[in-house]
C-alpha cells in the first residue's frame, strides 16, 4: 500500500518441465517447456464513489521438442536428396508410425501483452463499471513438416511389405542462387 488511496501489486510465476518418452519404433522424443507469467496492477480509489484498476500482464510460453535416442534407417529410405540423420516417415495403417519426424524439431514461443483498466462509480444502489481490455498475442513457432518425405500406407500392409506406398510426400526442391 503506497497510501490509504494506493495499492500496488506485482507477481511473477514460473514453470519448468522436460519430459522424455517413448513415442515410436524408432525414436523417443524429448519435449522442454518453460512457462512464465508476469502481472503488475494498482487500485487508486478518487473518492469514496470512484475507483480505478490498472492492470499489465505479460505471459510467455516456450516449447522446445526433439527426437533422442534415435535408430538410423538405411539411406534406401531417404529419397530427398541431401537427407541425413532419420530417414522417412512410414505410416502403415493402425500401426505406430516409424518415424516421429512429421513434426520434430519443434520450437514455440508464445507472447502474450495485456492492459486493462476498469472504472468503477457507485451511487447508493447503482453500481457502474466501465473499462478496456487490449490484448496482443505473438506465436513464434518452427516445426519441421516431413522433412524427408513421407510414405503411406493406409490399412495396406501387404503394400508395405512389397515396397508399394497409397501415398508419398515430399518437400519441394528449394532453389539456391
Amino acid at each position: 500500500n503506497f497510501s490509504s488511496k494506493d495499492n500496488f501489486f506485482a507477481r511473477y510465476t514460473f514453470d519448468d518441465s522436460n519430459e522424455v518418452k517413448p513415442d515410436h519404433v524408432i525414436s523417443n522424443s524429448t519435449l522442454e517447456a518453460r512457462n512464465q507469467y508476469f502481472g503488475v496492477g494498482e487500485t487508486h480509489i478518487f473518492t469514496p464513489h470512484l475507483l480505478n484498476n490498472l492492470r499489465f500482464a505479460f505471459n510467455r510460453s516456450r516449447v522446445f521438442g526433439d527426437l533422442v535416442d534415435v535408430v538410423e534407417v538405411p539411406q534406401s529410405l531417404f529419397w530427398v536428396p541431401g537427407a541425413t540423420a532419420l530417414g522417412a516417415f512410414v505410416q502403415v495403417g493402425g500401426l505406430s508410425p516409424l518415424s516421429d519426424r512429421i513434426l520434430v524439431p519443434r520450437f514455440l514461443v508464445m507472447n502474450n501483452f495485456e492492459v486493462s483498466d476498469q472504472v468503477g462509480y457507485t451511487r447508493g444502489a447503482h453500481n457502474m463499471k466501465f473499462g478496456f481490455s487490449l490484448r496482443r498475442l505473438q506465436l513464434n513457432a518452427q516445426s519441421t513438416n516431413i522433412p524427408f518425405g513421407g510414405f503411406i500406407y493406409i490399412g495396406q500392409y501387404p503394400l508395405f511389405l512389397l515396397g508399394l506406398p497409397i501415398l508419398f510426400a515430399a518437400p519441394l526442391a528449394t532453389a539456391r542462387w
